[in-house]
């Protein structure tokens, strides 16, 4: 059936463009249309692409120095961009492909691909002139920042889009100056080595003395609590005989020698006990006071133990 020379669907990873008088009608990824009269319409696939770059280049000292790396780039979808990529980087239309395509997931033919990748290789030859080689050797994502910086235009004018930008390798070409550069590598990374079991035994040290601090620190705490218990204690004890000084004071006279006489006849009491007394008397000295009495007792009894 012939109508269905005019329907074109593109498969989920395509691109499909109808273009009218050089200008873009409609595009889109996975879409079908019918194609009138006068219409334009292709077909390329919207996977993304692979550029590698493998390029001498000189340093700022003017040293050779060999730079390997790839970018990521896909079609823009960004307005009119598929329409600007077909026009000016020979998108391969996949109705009408090349004979030199080896894929249909590539977007670009043979010669096509190489002129991206001698334009990208020019570009970080230019780049790389700039800047000397130990930062080129040491710091590669400064190169890789700023080679994205200047793709930014280049996107613009033909309609790509770059996803990633990679710098795989840079390395001096000279022999003797690459094996003094990585005996040079060596004694820094030893150095950087000696450094990190320097930091760590310090960091343990620290550690240490954290620890013991903490120690010290629990220490004193407990002790601070003896003293402050052991001072409460001293302190109940003062006040408990204070009390009983207060309370003896408030007695009177007679309730005091009242106490008095009778401790002193307890006190006697017991000492009789143990005292060899056979033929034992009490004789009664004078009832005036308690200490006279006692006086008199003590006296009494050395009479009755001599005889």
């Amino acid at each position: 059936m012939t109508f269905l020379r005019w329907y074109f669907a593109a498969q989920p990873d395509e691109w499909l463009l109808r273009i009218r008088n050089g200008r873009l009608i409609e595009a889109g990824v996975g879409i079908s249309l019918w194609r009138r009269p006068g219409d334009v319409v292709v077909r390329f696939t919207s996977t993304v692409q692979r550029v590698s770059f493998s390029v001498s280049a000189l340093s700022r000292e003017r040293i050779p120095t060999l730079l390997e790396g790839f970018i990521l780039w896909s079609v823009s979808p960004d307005g009119d961009g598929p329409f600007r990529a077909f026009q000016k980087l020979g998108v391969v239309n996949l109705d009408a492909p090349p004979r030199d395509l080896k894929s249909p997931k590539h977007l670009l033919s043979t010669p096509q691909h190489r002129a991206f990748q001698q334009l990208l290789g020019a570009m970080v030859q230019r780049l790389a002139a700039l800047r000397p080689l130990d930062e080129l050797l040491g710091d590669q994502k400064a190169l890789v920042e700023t080679l994205v910086r200047h793709l930014a235009p280049l996107e613009q004018d033909l309609g790509a889009r770059v996803e990633r930008v990679e710098l795989l390798q840079v390395r001096p070409q000279d022999d003797v100056l690459l094996r003094e550069l990585s005996g040079e590598a060596r004694a820094q990374s030893r150095r950087q080595e000696l450094e990190r079991e320097h930091a760590l035994r310090l960091a343990e040290e620290a550690n240490a003395l954290k620890l013991q601090q903490a120690a010290q620190a629990r220490e004193d705490l407990v002790l601070e609590a003896r003293l402050d218990r052991t001072r409460r204690e001293a302190e109940a004890n003062r006040d408990a005989i204070a009390a009983v000084a207060a309370a003896e004071e408030q007695k009177s006279a007679a309730v005091r020698d009242h106490e008095l006489s009778r401790l002193v006849a307890e006190k006697v009491g017991e000492a009789l006990k143990v005292l060899p007394l056979k033929d034992a008397r009490w004789v009664t000295v004078s009832p005036d006071t308690p200490a006279g009495s006692l006086a008199a007792l003590i006296e009494s009894t050395r009479a009755a133990i001599s005889r």
